[in-house]
């Protein structure tokens, strides 16, 4: 057995230095976190050739007595905790006693410092661990200290360092984290003698302005919650609002900034159905909770944080941010006047009507009740089997351009061709029959429908304001929220196909689909085997009629894996369906459905994104058309 030898604390301190010193971030980190346990208000940061040749960070707290330089930089030397209880409730953002010490033994170091009941300062100066003289020295109220030639005597850990640029650009981010983290402190940063930040003690809307600038702070929502013994608040960002990363995101947990996937996690599935895939929400929340329920002592650097009881934070963020954004669901604002500000109106336009006046809409009616039937329903005139339930009128135009209908009082339920020109709501029989069928809230929606624009997007008027909406974005997501509801409680009906839909897939695809029965059936879709690489459609959902078939079987054999049951890939497969059933753009609407789908839209109260998080909906305001046409300069 070799000797076992007690390492001389030059080489410790270098192991522990590996720990906490990775770059020069975490030097700046370490400083910074001293100087707001110390109470500083005001903290200046300067840095040169990306933090490796000096780091200087000042501030006004409350210093170090002149007799404690020295034990400052031995190791495990702290004034955060005395006693093992205190692990229990760490308040502090530094409490290791291992910071400067490690810092002091890969670099050159300087520091000043002084109380404010001390006539004078300190000075201390160490190189790579070795103390040098220990001085009096007049100073101001505080602490300075200069980290110079950073990792000069270990080059194997300067040779790992990336660019200066890259260097500089951690530590801003830190530094950005820090600021928002102590909205109270005034911050100064200062990159190669240039100002980069110079911040007031405003409070956080001011550092996220100063951070990110105007049109950031424009699409972010106030955020709070309190349910205790926990407590939220902050920022997130409006779903219209998004990043292709998670840097713009930030935690604080009782004032440390730190990582923490279960609330990152909470927090995007919150946004999950906002937001297009690859997209990432932006926040910048406090979460306030007790001390003895969190535990910060998990990792050397104090960036990663365990609770107590991670369930309930989980729900907790995950429910709040949902309830809030469903609050703030509208991309721009699709809001209808009440009916006192059209009273004047609805008594001038009884009279004589026209088809560009506003129009009142009671209820409403099933859109799904409009798609046409499947392609294999088309042109065929047969007998169809009795409905248990009440008929149910069901439309779809054959190929000469006629309306098939269903004739509700035929006892032998045939289909029979009706005039396309006929005004598809002129029949009482029909229109009373589906208003029965599916009729909604008795909201009324005050507006003007202007018409349609390339046979894609519906422009309504509602006074100065115009709105232009996808059509297909609108109604798949009103499918979309019709089919999660309906798979959530149990009750996604499923109707089968007069005649299935068979199809024939390859090797590979043959094993996905035949390990996936149980999914496709928790869809709605009853699939059965039908001889050898080949299968048959029987049943699909019941408000899916118009849903294509070539291109849904298409969308799921796209991935070659085993199709999974997860409660995020079942929301995704659904959003697939509602966009593969959903009215396409440049499909031609009537008035009646046009009417008919805006009204559902806006009793849904759903969110104005379709479920790949595209907008449904975009307003245009007078002012902005008469500033386009220069009547406004």
């Amino acid at each position: 057995m070799q000797k076992i030898n007690l390492l001389d604390s030059s080489i410790y301190n270098r192991i522990s230095a590996g720990e906490v010193v990775e770059r020069p971030s975490s030097v700046v980190k370490e400083l910074i976190e001293n100087c707001l346990d110390a109470k500083a208000t005001f903290i200046t940061i300067e840095i040169k050739l990306g933090g490796t040749k000096l780091i200087k960070i000042s501030d006004n707290g409350s210093g170090i007595d002149f007799l404690d330089l020295k034990k400052a930089f031995l190791p495990h030397a702290t004034s955060k905790i005395s006693t093992v209880d205190d692990l229990d409730s760490i308040a502090t953002l530094g409490f290791r006693g291992e910071a400067l010490a490690s810092i002091a033994a890969v670099s050159k170091v300087e520091m000043f410092s002084k109380t404010v009941e001390a006539e004078v300062g300190g000075k201390i100066i160490i190189e790579g661990g070795a103390f040098g003289e220990i001085t009096e020295y007049g100073c101001a109220n505080g602490t300075t200290i200069l980290v110079k030639d950073l990792f000069y005597n270990t080059p194997a850990r300067l040779k790992f360092l990336k660019s200066n640029k890259q260097e500089e650009s951690s530590i801003t981010n830190i530094i950005n984290r820090l600021m928002l983290a102590n909205p109270n402190v005034a911050f100064k940063y200062i990159v190669d003698d240039k100002i980069i930040y110079n911040s007031t003690t405003k409070g956080l809307k001011e550092k996220i302005y100063t951070i990110y600038g105007k049109q950031f702070v424009e699409n972010l929502i106030d955020f709070s919650c309190e349910k205790l013994p926990y407590k939220i608040n902050g920022y997130i960002s409006l779903p219209t609002f998004c990043k292709s990363n998670k840097t713009y995101q930030t935690l604080i947990v009782n004032g440390r900034y730190v990582s923490n996937n279960l609330i990152s996690v909470a927090i995007s599935n919150a946004y999950e159905n906002f937001l297009m895939k690859g997209k990432f929400p932006i926040f910048i929340l406090n979460f306030e909770l007790s001390y003895q329920d969190i535990d910060v002592n998990v990792h050397p650097s104090k960036m990663e944080v365990k609770f107590k009881d991670s369930k309930e934070i989980y729900n907790l963020f995950y429910s709040s941010i949902l309830e809030t954004l469903n609050q703030h669901n509208c991309p721009i604002d699709f809001s209808f006047n009440n009916e006192k500000q059209f009273e004047n109106q609805e008594e001038d336009s009884k009279e004589e009507k026209t088809d560009t006046e506003l129009k009142k809409i009671e209820g409403g009616f099933s859109f799904s009740a409009l798609k046409n039937l499947s392609e294999e329903l088309r042109n065929i005139n047969v007998s169809a089997p009795k409905y248990v339930k009440e008929d149910i009128a069901v439309m779809n135009t054959s190929d000469n351009g006629s309306l098939i209908t269903k004739s509700t009082n035929n006892t032998n339920n045939n289909f029979e061709k009706v005039d396309m020109q006929k005004n598809l709501f002129d029949d009482e029989i029909v229109i009373n029959k589906v208003v029965k069928q599916d009729r909604l809230d008795k909201d009324e929606v005050y507006y003007k429908q202007i018409g349609s624009l390339f046979n894609t997007y519906i422009i309504i008027e509602n006074e100065e304001n115009a709105y232009i909406i996808d059509q297909h974005a609108g109604h798949e997501r009103l499918l979309y929220d019709k089919l999660i509801a309906q798979f959530e409680t149990n009750k996604l009906i499923s109707q089968p196909l007069l005649i299935p839909y068979v199809f024939s897939v390859n090797e590979i695809e043959d094993e996905v689909i035949e390990n996936s029965h149980e999914v496709f059936n928790s869809l709605g879709f009853e699939i059965e085997n039908f001889g050898r690489q080949t299968y048959k459609i029987n049943s699909i959902p019941n408000i899916l009629s118009n849903i294509n078939l070539d291109e849904f079987v298409s969308e799921i054999l796209s991935n070659t894996t085993k199709i999974s049951n997860t409660n995020e890939n079942i929301k995704n497969y659904f959003a697939t369906i509602a966009c593969k059933a959903a009215v396409k753009g440049g499909q031609q609407l009537s008035k009646e459905e046009i009417d008919i789908l805006i009204k559902q839209i806006f009793n849904n109260k759903t969110t104005l994104l379709c479920p790949h998080g595209r907008p449904i909906c975009v307003k245009l305001t007078k002012y902005e058309v008469e500033k386009m046409f220069k009547r406004i300069v």
